[in-house]
């Protein structure tokens, strides 16, 4: 935000106006759906990121012969989210959606390299217990092209947001 022409008190209440407005959205939800409804509700936002990669995976291997069924799909769901949420307990972990562009520098595309292949093997190491031995060895072929494919993202952006863009 702070390179979009805002200072660093702009950027601060504009993240705050936007925090007040995502509350009022998320009463407004729990309002309607109940506090049952609003907990499953949360657990689906949660868990967005981890179905979007079980999705992809899946389809996959939909036409490889070893198709993942619908409880192995949910435990890897489960499996990354745990991971994920237990990665993001320690003091250390660095949330990527969190930063501006001016926070993403090399230093801390590594860091953030290090931190997702760290969750990346633990999901692999339990993954073992719900995919079959072809599909853990389809599964972490796919989970070394999204780790490659996020490095090649995020450097990238990095070199963008110092100035140092690949000229076209």
């Amino acid at each position: 935000l702070q390179q979009g022409g805002l200072d660093a008190e702009q950027t601060a209440a504009l993240k705050d106006q936007m925090k007040n407005e995502r509350d009022k959205v998320n009463a407004m939800i729990k309002d309607m759906l109940g506090e049952d409804g609003y907990t499953k509700y949360e657990e689906y936002e949660r868990t967005e990121q981890e179905r979007i990669v079980v999705t992809q995976f899946a389809h996959e291997t939909s036409s490889s012969g070893t198709p993942l069924d619908a409880a192995a799909s949910d435990n890897l769901v489960k499996i990354m989210s745990e991971e994920r949420a237990a990665a993001a307990r320690d003091a250390q972990y660095m949330k990527p959606e969190s930063l501006t562009p001016g926070e993403l520098t090399e230093s801390t595309v590594e860091r953030l390299l290090r931190q997702e292949r760290g969750i990346t093997e633990r999901v692999a190491s339990r993954a073992s217990t719900c995919l079959t031995p072809a599909q853990l060895s389809a599964f972490e072929e796919f989970q070394a092209r999204q780790t490659r494919m996020r490095e090649v993202q995020l450097r990238m952006a990095a070199r963008m947001f110092q100035g140092n863009a690949p000229k076209p």
